[in-house]
């Protein structure tokens, strides 16, 4: 069996993890709306979004600048397992607050606080895999989440007590069972003492360039698609729902590479680096045209088979989405480089200009406050990211190029 996964290749095994985590997310939302309700769902929405806030605040401020680093080591220390650990412990008591405040009522809400800071180390856990270019390990634990969680689930199942406390109780223990597998890598002593220090030499360069960009990102696309609920209508946020579903599949492959791709840069040379950089571009370029076309063609029988809706998004819409997953495909690899090295400032300040151009444009012009012009909006932000990272690739190479020659003069 170990023979067989070292003989898969890296991305496909990063791919696969994406798939898995995507499966285990849709069923939670099945199963907790099968149980409990369409009003669960609601009440499950606002917590794992708060768990999904704080995690993303732990991966912008400290794991992937880690994975990004060609300086720190590829072995998690005592600094980094502090950090991670003080934010689990903080998680709890944000999920907690949330709760509290939003006056769910329901106690068995409060077993989420158990949750909250497991993902965070499952999480942690993950990224060690992908930072030892090890995604095998990362697929794992993920799997063991699903598994582990739908075992117990179906125990409950047996005994009759199938509930709100049965799916909590089993996601909490999927979500243990899947950090237990990963727990090798990051396994080790923690002390709070030079974590700060630590932190500031090998996080704060990209953590501050990240946390541009990850502001940015929420204006431009979270932020944006409020505005199109204020401004437009709600079936229109609910048509954009539905044609990004239709590219999701092409969207995940990209994640999958990207959580692939940014440590193998990370311990490679520049030349190799350069070389693998322009390879994963010609694939995923090659690769999305005929997912997107498939898409665009399939698009409106899968709005009305999946989501039921009478009148499918328009062609024009799909292939704007199109045209943005194209964008977001060739230059994925460009954009993970440009964290490797550290120039990243750039794309965050196009993020952010594009994000301005999102809201004004929704807001003068009112052609763009529909489905299709909200699509064409996001394009042009892809277009605008993508024309950044490739340029700023470019240049870096030429730069070394030139470095080198000089050398060897």
């Amino acid at each position: 069996m170990a023979g067989l996964w070292a003989r898969l290749p890296r991305w496909a095994l990063a791919v696969a993890d994406q798939g898995v985590v995507a499966v285990t997310n849709l069923l939670l939302l099945i199963v907790i709306t099968q149980v409990s309700g369409v009003s669960a769902l609601g009440h499950f929405a606002v917590i794992t979004a708060t768990i999904l806030i704080a995690l993303g605040l732990t991966r912008l401020l400290v794991c992937d600048p880690w994975l990004a680093s060609r300086t720190a080591s590829r072995t998690p220390g005592t600094e980094l397992r502090s950090l991670v650990l003080a934010a689990s412990v903080l998680t709890i008591f944000l999920v907690g607050a949330v709760i509290l405040i939003s006056s769910i009522g329901d106690g068995r809400w409060y077993l989420a606080c158990l949750v909250a800071p497991v993902v965070v180390v499952q999480d942690f856990g993950r990224y060690c895999a992908f930072r030892d270019e090890r995604p095998a390990w990362a697929l794992a634990s993920d799997s063991s989440v699903l598994v582990a969680g739908a075992l117990l689930f179906g125990v409950f199942a047996f005994l009759g007590t199938v509930g709100l406390t049965a799916v909590l109780l089993s996601w909490a223990f999927g979500l243990v069972v899947g950090a237990i597998v990963v727990a090798p890598r990051f396994a080790g002593p923690v002390a709070l003492h030079g974590a700060v220090g630590w932190w500031r030499r090998f996080c704060r360069p990209l953590a501050t360039k990240l946390a541009l960009d990850g502001v940015a990102f929420l204006v431009a696309v979270n932020g944006s698609l409020y505005l199109l609920a204020y401004l437009g209508t709600p079936q229109d946020v609910g048509s954009v729902r539905i044609v990004q579903s239709v590219f999701s599949p092409a969207m995940l492959t990209i994640t999958g590479l990207t959580m692939w791709l940014v440590p193998f840069l990370a311990n490679r040379g520049s030349s190799q680096a350069s070389h693998m950089r322009r390879r994963v571009t010609v694939w995923l370029g090659v690769g999305s045209v005929p997912a997107v076309t498939v898409a665009v063609l399939l698009g409106p029988w899968f709005a009305r088979v999946v989501f039921g809706v009478a009148d499918p998004p328009s062609t024009l819409a799909l292939s704007l989405a199109g045209l943005s997953t194209i964008a977001l495909a060739v230059s994925a690899p460009w954009v993970a480089s440009a964290r490797v090295t550290g120039h990243y400032t750039p794309i965050a300040w196009t993020r952010a200009l594009s994000a301005a151009v999102t809201w004004a444009g929704m807001i003068f012009i009112v052609a763009l406050r529909s489905t299709t012009g909200y699509l064409g909006l996001l394009a042009l932000q892809s277009i605008m990211i993508g024309t950044t990272s490739i340029f700023i690739g470019v240049r870096d190479s030429r730069r070394t190029l030139s470095r080198e020659l000089s050398d060897a003069d």
